[in-house]
Formats: structure tokens, sequence, C-alpha cells
């Protein structure tokens, strides 16, 4: 594949610029849930279980931005795939808690408490 020009090229930077912003966010969501697990004034902030998700989802967020930034700068076509793939999926997982969490809102409100 040939390299890009004109427009495109603007595309290219434009898809860099906002993973290297989303790698940033994952790498601060991660860092966040390593304080919160580590700190001895923080740990009964939250419950085991939201820490570790915080912690997997900087570590995806972390993952997919790598995904986005190396594929976009190496103009890789597999790697913007699998980039556009993780998206997809997380798109889903997000659409599918949120039904979820709408059809069982009795349930999820007990733990407002």
């Amino acid at each position: 594949m040939g390299k890009v020009q004109g427009g495109m090229k603007c595309v290219k930077y434009l898809l860099f610029a906002f993973n290297i912003i989303f790698w940033v966010s994952g790498l601060l969501v991660l860092a966040v849930g390593l304080w919160l697990r580590f700190d001895p004034n923080t740990v009964d902030l939250l419950t085991g279980d939201a820490v570790y998700i915080l912690l997997g989802a900087g570590a995806l967020m972390m993952v997919v931005g790598f995904l986005g930034c190396f594929g976009a700068i190496r103009e890789s076509q597999c790697l913007l795939a699998l980039f556009f793939a993780c998206l997809v999926i997380i798109f889903g997982a997000e659409v599918t808690a949120g039904v979820f969490g709408f059809l069982n809102k009795e349930q999820v409100e007990l733990f407002d408490d």
C-alpha cells in the first residue's frame, strides 16, 4: 500500500492524535485504579470488584489506544482493522451493559445505598 498524501495524511495524524489521548486516558484510569487498590487511605472506598474492573478498563484502553496509534503511523490495515474490531466489541459491551442495567434497575438500585 502506498503512502498517504493530501487530506488523508491529515486524517492519519488526527487518528494518531486522538488515539494518543485515548492511550493517556487509559493510563490515567489504570493509575487511579492502582492508587485506589494500594493506598491504605482509599482501600475501603470501593469494593474489591470495582477496583479490578477499573484496572481492567484502563489496561484495555491502553491496548486499544496503542493499536490505533501504531496502526495509524504504520498505515497497517491489519492493525487498524483489529482496532476497529475492538471498538465495535467495546461498543457492543457498553450497549449490552446499559440494556441489562435498564432491565434490572430494581436490583441495580439496591447497590445505590
